[in-house]
Order: C-alpha cells, then structure tokens, then sequence
C-alpha cells in the first residue's frame, strides 16, 4: 500500500534505524532495494548536514511525546540534477510492544515554492510601478465599507496611514461637499454599467485645512452572482498643480500679452489676426506669422466653433508640444479666439498611468493563471467569509466547481447546503 503513494514514506525506531520505507523514498535516493535501507540510519546515505538537520527533528519529535507531529523544509539536489525544495512532515507514534517509533512523509514542494517566489517577484514588480508613478492607491470592500488605502494614499491629503480610518467614511468626510454628489453619481453610473471606469476629479481636505484636488480612477473587479459589486480598486493622484495652472489661465485669458500661454485670433477662413508672444513657439512649427493661416486640422475647428455657436475644444500634436485647444467663437464679430496650453507633462503623466494600470491588468491575469497551474489549494475570503478568490484546484478538489468565477461570493455555508441537499442521507 505504501509503494503506490506518490510522496516518500519512512518509519523509523526511536534510535533513527529505518523499519519501513517505500518505493518512493528508495527513488529519491537512487532506485535502491527496498531492503537495503532497512537497519540503517539517515547518515549512511546522506550528506552529513543534512543528515544532522533530520536528525535534529528526529530529536524535537521525540521531546514532544506521542501523538505530536512537526514539519520543516530544506532543499535537496534530485537524481535529475535539479534542486527539490522538500517537506518533511513527522509523527511520533507508539508502536504495539510499548516502543515509540516516527513515522513520515518527504514531499516534494518545489513547484509550490516556486510559485511563491514567482508571486513575491510579480507583488515587488507591481509595487515598483506604484511608487514610480508616485499614486495612492486603495481598494474598497462595497458591501462592508472597509477600504485599504496606501501610504501615498494618506500622504496626498498630509496625513500618515496610521492616523486615518480604513473605510469609506474617511473618503466621504474628507471630500468636498460641492464635490461629493458628483462622485456619487459617476460610481452610481459605473456600478450600473453605464461607465467602464469609475473617473473623477474632486477635492479633498488637507490635513492643513486647505483643499487638494485629486483625481481618482478605479474599476469593480468582483461581482456578486447578482451582478452587484463587491471590490472596486484604483489610484489616486495628486492634480493640484495642473488644477492651479488651468485657473491661472482663466485669469489671465483677459490679458492676452501677459499671459503665458499661447492666445491667438483669426477670422472666418482661418488667417490669423493675432498672436502673443508665448504663441511664438506654436508659429515657429506651423512656418506661419500673423497674417498668415491656421493649420487646416485647426481651420475645420475654427468653422465647427462658428457654427455651433459654441466653445470648442480638441488636442493637437506639434513638434513644440501636446497642446489643447480651445476655440471661442464670437458669431457677430467675425473671429474665433483661441486659447492654447502646453499638456505635453500631463500626457506623459497620464500615459504612465494608464501603462502602470496595464501592468497591474497583466500582473493580476499572470497570479491568476499561476494559481490555477499550482495542485494547492488557494483561496481567499473577505471579512463576511465570502470567497473573493478561488483557483482551480481549489474549485475542483474541494468546492466541486467547474470554473472558478462560479465560487465568488459565495460562503462555505452555501456550499455546506448545496452538499446537503445533493445527500440528503
């Protein structure tokens, strides 16, 4: 019986002389007859550091009296040449004739170990991408309001972690109130499916008692098996340095010679009326001057402006920059002006953003499918004992699921009913 086990099996006297061993511990040490490892102890065919560690566990279990049982690991270079992470599991039995003997398993939990470390690597990699794009990030559970914030998180709004409260109250409170119906509406409008990102700006209370703006951007990644979310998460960024130059340029728009960005005027076909000197820039890589015409991407603007009526606005890509645009059209008098800002640093912000979001996507769909190529079982539960995680072992082996979205959720009370009702008996 115990030659068909796949894991190596031993049973030993309490002296350390081998009484019992199976197929599999002969394999691990080169294929030997069963019987020529009976009588012997660990140091006639180990190294001799690693027979000291077995047994030094030897002796722990025999300290511990009968009935106790104990596991350590070590590594071990396999007939292949490849390094084996093992397990060593332990128990001190007492034999019929009043002797006590220890009985054990060798497992092999190299693919497991493995796993581990490939995690911890992809964890440090995703923490990398966080603090390089300097955002805090958080994750809410919807249903009970605890949410985790990070460090950078607090920072933004001058606080240390350890002073704020780890739930949703704390966001609400520290919002603007002019601020805080809106938000609700665009999370009411992603919980609803109507927006695929949840994507606001608002500000926020410094712990100084000055507002910072804050632009926050997150998505659910956990449903109900109604469809109603349960764990949202994203990031957080400090905005207020490009909220300030957008209010310092409606001020100045009115004084158009002093005002550091580019303002321009033209009429009806396009030529150009006007320019201040920080358009001078913009000039230069159109090969224009006043007197002389718009680009035609910025023309076809100009005349969607004039009749509309409206204000518009668009991004553009020169050689002197990113710029965004806006066209305000005077319909009685002819002209439109427009007032142009160098976006190109909040672009490449952005761009880094939406790349570190990448990464996480990718890094979450790779722990995933590493979890599901583990034979361990993995799970995870939120605060109500709902499974917010389950890999496929687990969901198989144990849960009897045929895919692993099926057991979110869910509490082990459920499926307790659910093999209830399939034996009653």
């Amino acid at each position: 019986l115990v030659d068909t086990l796949p894991h190596t099996f031993f049973c030993k006297d309490e002296e350390g002389r081998y009484l019992l061993v199976n197929q599999a511990f002969a394999d691990m040490r080169g294929c030997k007859p069963l019987g020529s490892y009976l009588g012997r102890r660990v140091e006639d065919f180990e190294t001799p550091e690693r027979a000291a560690l077995h047994r030094e566990w030897d002796q722990r279990i025999l300290a511990a009296g009968p009935g106790s049982t104990l596991s350590y690991e070590y590594s071990h270079t396999g007939a292949s040449g490849r390094t084996e992470h093992r397990m060593v599991y332990k128990s001190l039995v007492r034999f019929p004739d009043g002797r006590l003997g220890i009985v054990g398993f060798n497992v092999d939990n190299t693919r497991r170990k493995e796993a581990e470390d490939a995690l911890r690597e992809q964890r440090r990699r995703l923490s990398d991408v966080i603090e390089g794009t300097n955002a805090g990030t958080w994750e809410w559970n919807i249903a009970t309001g605890e949410t985790a914030y990070n460090e950078r998180w607090a920072e933004i709004i001058g606080y240390r972690l350890d002073e704020l409260e780890q739930n949703a109250e704390t966001w609400r409170a520290l919002t603007h109130p002019d601020d805080l119906a809106r938000a609700s509406d665009m999370l009411s409008a992603h919980f609803a499916g109507l927006a695929p990102y949840y994507d606001c700006e608002c500000r926020m209370r410094h712990k100084e008692g000055h507002w910072v703006w804050v632009h926050t951007r997150g998505r659910v990644f956990r449903h109900g098996p109604d469809g109603s979310p349960l764990v949202m998460s994203g990031t957080h960024s400090d905005i207020s340095e490009r909220k300030r130059a957008e209010e310092h340029l409606a001020l100045v728009a009115r004084f158009p010679v002093e005002n550091p960005n580019p303002v321009l005027r033209a009429d009806q076909a396009g030529e150009l009326l006007y320019a201040n000197p920080a358009a001078a820039p913009l000039l230069e890589c159109w090969g224009q001057k006043v007197g002389g015409r718009l680009p035609a991407e910025l023309r076809s603007e100009l005349q969607l402006a004039l009749e509309s009526a409206q204000a518009r606005s668009s991004e553009r890509s020169y050689v002197s920059g990113i710029y965004s645009f806006t066209f305000s059209p005077f319909v009685d008098k002819g002209y439109v002006n427009i007032y142009a800002v160098n976006i190109t640093k909040r672009k490449n912000a952005e761009t880094a953003l939406r790349l570190s979001e990448l990464r996480y996507r990718e890094l979450a769909v790779m722990l995933r499918l590493m979890c599901d190529n583990v034979p361990d079982m993995i799970w995870a539960k939120d605060m109500d004992n709902r499974y917010i995680f389950a890999n496929k072992a687990m969901c198989e082996q144990l849960l009897c699921l045929e895919d692993t979205e099926s057991a979110i959720g869910k509490t082990e009370e459920y499926f307790a009913r659910r093999e209830q009702d399939a034996h009653p008996d």
